[in-house]
């Protein structure tokens, strides 16, 4: 069939009444295969060839198809502008132009019609889609997969259709989009006519932001406001409006554009309007659509169509590919069931472990990769903590252990959902390789924001490995999406750091751990990192430089090794206005001077914003200290939550009568330890001793 659009139309009329002319000499019936080319002519939705068609089939006496008086009414700016559009969506490709060509254009994602969830379904459906276990989504007693040509079916209802489409990213939604905008370039959808389909990517802010249906025609000419006007005139009758990625939304333009209007029948309440958008931004959209037509999940491929197209793409030599996946198809064991004949391909069942008895390398390559991916099926995975203690690592051929952790780094910095990766490592053996290519694969991942690297070995070990020189750097240079960063590697570990550059966005640091020294990265690192809202060291830092770096601090913990550092950070605090939490580690008694005890109670005097304060988690506070921190919490309104460890004795009952009256203080954790004097009481004594100062003693008075 040759188009009557475009240049020289005159050469292509000819050329299609010539060919017209003799085949209709050579048919056997001439009348009948005549009114077959009308109702093809007609299908085309062209104005004039339907035109030409119903008056060739007036004149032979035939009924004329319920759907031509409102094609013919079409005006010739309208039907243009939608040849030219059916062109376009008829050359656009409707998968990911780097999908394997030998593939086909048939695979995309499989379509779930949720016809009602109650909030468990919805959480069932939501955990099944986290873990990728797609085909449990479409077994779920309210959902069941349909067809793409179904999501356009009417339904009972007088109202125009609302359809929204839903799924996780990357799971397929545009390529519906697509696919449909292709079905209508090649003749009318199944279930509904269309005298014209827009495809709206709400990304694109011109039609994000449009005012008038004329914005919404993303591809420009002249006939446009022509074309919009009449839609208009029609409240928008026979236009189809695909808006794909409602989550592009910012939350103003989803409560006021012309794109919620349109969605929620504000305007041109007669078009037909699809929405797409990922499952997280749909619940909204969902609570508020009144008469919603219909809701489709893109569930993804089934776990046959992901090996189907694993083989096809990897096993280049087709017969080999074909004989692999008859190799692992589970055989249907009941011979004497009859065979249904269908126009579906017949459901492929694969074996639970793949298998093969092929040499080839490409074969064997897809077994692993289909086996491997069982456990690595997680589209959804966002939080990923690799905890090893005490594992087993090769010592003598460490080939395998090596190829893993180069995996290890490329499944890392290729994962585009990760947003918090944590690796805790307790005992002895070599790990220096796993670190690194932990490091390396966060280095070059686009979405994790934080990062924890725990290493807890003992001191008296041999030390590992040192890392390698500009592991550590390299990070803090070339990553730009992490925000917080927990550094907890010993001196022995980190040999030397010539750190230069940091372009991390980081808001929150830790350095260090209770037991390892971290000397060595607190001193290296800290200089370079600037604006700060969080910083929790393990180790002795001068207090002033700190609040120099990040005078925007909210959370510190800081080791006060000397007393002069302690009246530092005091002082400090006294006129500080942005910490709101504050958390002392004091290992010597010595730091507790009265110096010390004075600036502590000036301090709490003068502060009006701290909400939390911890004192020595590690220790007990020495009686002589309990007076500076009574006064100073007695002249203290902003505190909230307080964690001291105090030693047990009779001068506590002033500070706790005092606590119990203290408004301000909502939440209070003491650590009572008994002190010296109570060291070589039994436990029966240490009872009768502490009972006192906890329970309050009465006596029966007669009134």
């Amino acid at each position: 069939m040759y188009s009557l659009t475009g240049e020289n139309e005159s050469k292509k009329t000819g050329k299609l009444l010539i060919t017209l002319q003799a085949t209709l000499e050579s048919s056997l019936n001439p009348e009948q295969y005549l009114i077959d080319i009308c109702h093809v002519l007609i299908n085309q939705q062209h104005r004039t060839l339907t035109d030409i068609a119903t008056s060739i089939l007036h004149q032979l006496g035939q009924s004329i198809p319920d759907n031509v008086t409102s094609i013919s009414s079409i005006p010739d700016d309208v039907q243009g502008y939608a040849d030219n559009m059916r062109q376009h969506y008829k050359h656009q490709p409707i998968v990911a132009t780097d999908w394997p060509p030998r593939i086909g254009k048939d695979y995309y994602g499989r379509l779930a019609l949720v016809e009602k969830q109650d909030s468990s379904t919805q959480a069932e459906s939501a955990w099944h889609m986290l873990r990728g276990q797609v085909d449990k989504t479409v077994k779920l007693t309210e959902n069941k997969e349909i067809s793409v040509e179904d999501v356009l079916q009417p339904t009972d209802s007088s109202l125009s259709l609302r359809v929204v489409i839903d799924g996780p990213p990357g799971i397929g939604k545009t390529t519906l989009c697509r696919k449909l905008l292709n079905i209508w370039s090649n003749g009318p959808l199944v279930h509904q006519q269309y005298d014209l389909v827009l495809y709206c990517p709400l990304r694109n802010s011109k039609i994000a932001t449009a005012t008038t249906l004329a914005d919404l025609f993303e591809y420009r000419c002249y006939e446009v406001p022509m074309v919009a006007e009449w839609f208009e005139k029609r409240n928008g009758e026979g236009l189809l409006i695909i808006f794909d990625g409602w989550d592009e939304l910012s939350e103003q333009l989803r409560q006021s554009s012309l794109a919620a209007s349109i969605i929620h029948r504000k305007q041109l309440d007669q078009c037909s309007v699809i929405v797409t958008s990922r499952s997280y931004a749909s619940s909204s959209l969902l609570e508020i659509m009144s008469n919603l037509s219909r809701h489709v999940q893109v569930i993804g491929f089934s776990k046959e169509e992901i090996s189907t197209v694993i083989i096809q793409t990897l096993q280049k030599d087709t017969k080999l590919a074909q004989e692999l996946i008859d190799e692992n198809t589970e055989q249907d064991t009941d011979d004497d069931t009859e065979k249904v004949e269908t126009d579906k391909k017949p459901k492929l069942e694969y074996k639970s472990h793949f298998t093969t008895t092929q040499s080839s390398k490409d074969s064997q390559l897809v077994v692993k990769l289909i086996n491997d991916l069982k456990f690595l099926n997680l589209p959804q995975l966002k939080i990923l903590h690799l905890i090893m203690r005490h594992p087993t690592i090769p010592t003598v051929d460490n080939t395998y252990y090596t190829d893993k952790c180069t995996e290890l780094e490329k499944c890392i910095e290729m994962n585009s959902t990760l947003q918090e990766m944590k690796i805790e490592y307790i005992g002895e053996n070599e790990i220096t390789s796993t670190i690194i290519s932990v490091i390396r694969g966060v280095t070059r991942n686009k979405t994790i924001t934080s990062l924890t690297i725990h290493v807890d070995g003992d001191d008296d070990d041999p030390p590992p490995p040192p890392l390698p020189d500009g592991v550590i750097e390299q990070l803090l240079k070339d990553n730009n999406t992490l925000q917080a960063l927990s550094l907890y590697i010993p001196d022995k570990l980190s040999s030397s750091l010539n750190i230069v550059e940091v372009n991390t966005p980081l808001t929150a640091l830790e350095i260090g751990g209770q037991w390892s020294s971290s000397k060595l990265m607190t001193s290296s690192l800290l200089p370079h990192i600037k604006g700060l809202h969080c910083l929790i060291l393990h180790d002795p830092y001068p207090p002033h430089l700190l609040f120099l770096s990040h005078p925007s601090l909210h959370t510190l913990t800081l080791p006060l090794d000397t007393a002069e550092s302690a009246i530092e950070l005091f002082t400090i605090l006294q006129t500080n206005t942005t910490l709101k939490a504050l958390s002392v580690e004091i290992e010597e008694e010595r730091v507790y001077t009265s110096s010390m005890g004075t600036s502590l109670q000036d301090m709490l005097t003068q502060n009006e914003t701290l909400k939390y304060l911890e004192i020595d988690k590690y220790g007990d506070i020495p009686s002589s200290f309990l007076s500076f921190l009574t006064t100073g919490l007695r002249h203290n309104t902003s505190l909230q939550q307080l964690s001291v460890s105090i030693s047990l004795n009779e001068e506590i009952r002033t500070f706790i009568n005092f606590i119990s009256q203290k408004n301000n203080l909502t939440e209070l954790k003491v650590n009572f330890e008994p002190d010296q004097s109570y060291s070589n009481c039994s436990k029966e004594e240490k009872e009768q001793i502490m009972t006192p100062l906890f329970y309050e003693q009465t006596t029966e008075d007669t009134v």
